[in-house]
């Protein structure tokens, strides 16, 4: 790959963090570009775990209720495992077993309730008919949280994963995939035992060819790029998307504003301006750490 981060632009990009970010958001940036130590960041996640064993809090940054939800507990599983916390800590058993105790009409909610009495993206607004479409799989989160049963701590039988893993790549096979459910998936696939990654991967496949845009005329958008679905250079698809990850990553770069920061393609469209106001900031200083830390992980940073 040709395109890198310079020097000047990382710095800019620290700061932007520094900043604009969360707790979480700084003491993730000194865990990868710093110390390297996981008690910061632990600590910060504790900060956003409720006695449920659920997360809240805006660790998802849409979703700004204190109150768990599976979608923000997904989202805490996630910084877990991007920095190694051994899957025995008590913050980790304990989500798992919120996850367990959310299981319900054989899915998750993304969200509860409660989600309404606090700002939110217009996304995150509650359906309480939600469970009139679980009579299939619903892939997102159970695809991911899927992952999380076989790798982590929990009360599940063996039964029990093997028939959620057999019902994701059934949902998978019927071709009718979306963006946020490919992710899922791709997050499934780190998880999964060698024969059911060589059924799973097919799929994967066919799912990012139809749903990943590959130019940049179309990156502008919100929308899947070569970077977002191989973020790290052992990932399933990386040879699949090989010719345009590094125009991608080229095009990412240039999109760095002159504060140091990336900017979400999405917004709340009007709801609740005072809060997005904010959130948007935090927002950005997600996007920046997350950006820098793929860019790390292909060794893209001067």
């Amino acid at each position: 790959m040709n395109s890198q981060l310079s020097q000047d632009a990382f710095e800019r990009a620290v700061e932007f963090i520094l900043v604009n970010g969360t707790n979480l958001h700084r003491h993730r940036l000194d865990f990868h570009f710093g110390s390297g130590h996981l008690c910061g960041v632990t600590e910060a996640l504790l900060a956003c775990q409720n006695a449920d064993g659920g997360f809240g809090h805006g660790i998802e940054p849409d979703l700004r209720t204190t109150n768990s939800s599976v979608v923000s507990t997904t989202v805490a599983l996630r910084i877990a495992l991007e920095i190694g916390l051994p899957g025995r800590h008590p913050a980790i058993v304990s989500a798992m077993d919120y996850l367990l105790a959310q299981y319900r009409h054989e899915n998750w909610p993304l969200i509860n309730a409660d989600t309404n009495d606090a700002p939110h993206a217009p996304w995150w607004a509650y359906d309480p008919k939600w469970k009139c479409r679980s009579h299939g799989f619903l892939a997102n989160p159970g695809a991911e949280i899927t992952g999380y049963l076989m790798t982590f701590p929990n009360t599940s039988t063996a039964a029990q994963r093997g028939l959620l893993v057999k019902r994701a790549l059934a949902h998978i096979e019927t071709g009718r995939v979306d963006m946020h459910e490919l992710l899922c998936y791709l997050r499934l696939y780190d998880h999964l035992e060698p024969q059911h990654q060589a059924d799973l991967l097919p799929h994967l496949l066919t799912a990012a060819f139809d749903i990943v845009k590959v130019t940049e005329r179309d990156w502008e958008e919100y929308c899947l790029t070569p970077s977002d679905v191989v973020q790290y250079p052992e990932s399933p698809l990386a040879m699949f998307f090989e010719d345009s990850l590094d125009a991608d990553f080229a095009y990412r770069i240039a999109q760095q504003r002159a504060d140091g920061g990336w900017a979400p393609t999405w917004s709340w469209g009007g709801a609740y301006p005072a809060t997005w106001e904010v959130v948007e900031s935090e927002i950005s200083a997600g996007l920046t750490l997350d950006f820098l830390v793929r860019l790390k992980a292909f060794n893209l940073v001067q």
